[in-house]
This record gives C-alpha cells, structure tokens and sequence, in this order.
C-alpha cells in the first residue's frame, strides 16, 4: 500500500482467477458512487468445493451491518481508493494475524461506504491447506476479536459467554437446544436495543440481520416439543422465515402433539 500511486487499488490471491471483466465493473460502480471507497464482488469456488456461489449483499447498510458478524467483503477481490485510505491512515494491522482484512473493512467503514458487485468476478480456490481450514481455530479468535471491538462499541462489554454464542451465531452453529435459542434470542435483543442508543448501524436493516441470525438458529435446530413453542413466543424478533401461516399452525400442533406424547410417556 505504501508503494502504491494509482487512484485504485485492486487485490487479489496469487491461486485465484478473476475473470476478464472484473476491473472494468469495478471501476464502474467506483466512478458512478463517488461515496463508495471500497468495493467487492461476488465468487465462484474452484477447487474442492467446486461451483459454489457465494453471492454477497451489495449495499453499504447491509454490509456494514453484517460485519458485525462476518466478513462479507472478499479479500481476493477488493479495489478500493487510494486516497481514501491514505486520508484516513487506514493499513493491514499485523496484530490480526489471520483476520487482518476483516479488521482493516470494519475500521474503513468508519471513513467510506462499502459496496459490492453483485455478480461472479472472480474464482475463488478452495483447498485443504489454506489458512481458512488449515488454521481455523486460530482465525476464528481473531475474528472474534474484531467482532468484540465492534461490541463495545455498541456500549456492551461482552462476557466470554456472550463472545462464545456470538461466534456460535456468526458461524451459523447455534446449538439446536431450547437454552441455546432463548440465549441467542436475549443476545440478540441486547444488541438490539445497545444499537438503538448508540446509532451505529442502521435501521431497520441492522434488526433485519439480527432476525435472520434467530429464525436460522431456530429453524435449523432440532428440539421439539411445548419447549420449542415458549421459545418463539417470547422471541422479540419478528417472524422472517419462508414459512406460511399454514405451515407456522402445523408446527405448533406439532410442539404441541409432541408435549402431550412426552406426558403420557412420562405417566
């Protein structure tokens, strides 16, 4: 970055591909918003996985939002303004060691807007030795780290608990029991309401994101039961699932089918 003179700056893996026209869709979106700093692309995985898209979301709001979870900006992809980043000191921080672009798209974002091209630019290879598998526990402490800084900045200093289940959320792995949801449901209302004192992220998508977290955790988990009834019933998120109503009664008859089967087993 130091060496650096052009208006832009793109970088990308030495194992990756990007397509032909990649720059020039950049350079695009980059010149038609003139607020947007840094900007992304969707990829296609080669290697092993192969052919999977991982289409990210487009919009500054959103993307912001979601790095208070994830990254969702990809590193082999990004082209970003020089100036920007000189105004701004913005650099790689080596403390970060295996989370360093995560760390260096939440600090830009306090300077610029963020974007991303919605469609395939760039291919994306995937192996068993790259630092995302081979070193996985290690890059997810880091990013933990990344994610704690943006929690206190909210107002919340979060507990080794509330870190664990906030990873837990951030990976998509919530356990499927009925503690675990109602945890996840009250963390989730926490930052919630943290976000409506501080002004940080913005409404409504901010609450948008955190629904999606909850109904995934809900959904995907495997409790039964009158449990799994009381726990979306006092969830405070509203309902964004596909389901429709129909689906939603079928299910709490369900809850409710398997609650009166647990009591007559247990006479």
């Amino acid at each position: 970055l130091d060496l650096a003179r052009g208006r832009l700056i793109a970088r990308m893996d030495a194992d990756d591909r990007a397509l032909p026209e990649r720059f020039a869709r950049q350079v695009a979106l980059l010149d038609a918003q003139p607020e947007v700093g840094l900007c992304g692309t969707w990829v296609e995985t080669i290697g092993d996985p192969a052919g999977e898209v991982w289409d990210f979301p487009a919009d500054d709001a959103r993307i912001r939002c979601r790095l208070l979870f994830e990254t969702v900006l990809p590193h082999s992809t990004v082209m970003f303004r020089r100036d920007v980043f000189e105004a701004a000191g913005l650099r790689y921080d080596p403390a970060f060691t295996y989370a360093q672009d995560y760390d260096l798209w939440v600090r830009a974002a306090q300077h610029t807007r963020l974007a991303n091209v919605p469609e395939v630019l760039l291919h994306y290879r995937v192996h068993p030795t790259q630092i995302g598998t081979a070193r996985q526990a290690q890059q997810f402490a880091f990013a933990a780290r990344v994610q704690r800084r943006q929690i206190e900045r909210l107002g919340v200093t979060p507990s080794e608990d509330d870190m664990a289940l906030h990873g837990a959320l951030a990976r998509w792995q919530v356990e499927p029991t009925a503690r675990a949801l109602r945890c996840a449901s009250l963390w989730l209302a926490t930052l919630q309401r943290a976000n409506r004192a501080a002004g940080i992220y913005p409404e409504p998508v901010f609450t948008e994101v955190l629904e999606d977290r909850w109904w995934h955790a809900y959904r995907a988990g495997s409790m039964r039961g009158i449990g799994r009834c009381v726990v979306l019933a006092r969830s405070p998120f509203e309902w964004r699932g596909p389901e429709p109503w129909s689906a939603r009664r079928r299910m709490a008859l369900r809850c409710a089918r398997d609650h009166l089967i647990a009591r007559a087993k247990d006479r």
